[in-house]
């Protein structure tokens, strides 16, 4: 009876630790901000990893699995929005709304835009792009500038 209820014990214990383990499945939708259309071809990937785990359909809907030893934040890219990073813990359903990453200049024609990253060096504020072809920073001088007049001129 012993050795019954210390098997007993035994797969009691291995379901638990294996119900523990068990991934979560997050469902959405992912639309645009601007006008709230779906949005197909999202990446959707768990942070941390370098691997998409899952993309959106032509509906704009995903399903991915998260395991809950993980990060449990999900990384949404799409090429024409901003990235967003969501924490999906203890969720199953999540919608995301992006936010349109295309921009117009002047003349509304479309623009291809740089990520600069801000920095502080020496005391001088920098903007520099990743890949380190687009750099600007901003300084400052003072100038001192004196003069002197005399009337000192002849009157004759």
């Amino acid at each position: 009876m012993k050795k019954l209820r210390s098997l007993f014990l035994m797969v009691a214990v291995f379901m638990s630790i294996a119900a523990i383990a068990q991934d979560n499945t997050v469902t959405g939708i992912v639309k645009s901000s601007e006008n709230g259309n779906t949005i197909s071809k999202v990446e959707i990937r768990l942070k941390g990893k370098l691997e998409v785990s899952a993309e959106t359909d032509k509906n704009g809907k995903y399903s991915i699995s998260v395991p809950n030893n993980s990060s449990n934040t999900l990384i949404f890219k799409h090429p024409d929005f901003d990235a967003k990073e969501i924490n999906v813990a203890g969720k199953s359903i999540v919608d995301v709304t992006m936010v349109s990453a295309v921009r117009y200049n002047q003349y509304g024609q479309k623009v291809n835009r740089q990520e600069l990253l801000p920095e502080s060096r020496d005391g001088y504020i920098t903007f520099e792009s990743k890949d380190k072809n687009y750099k600007l920073w901003l300084d400052n001088r003072v100038y001192l500038d004196g003069a002197t007049y005399f009337d000192n001129y002849d009157k004759n």
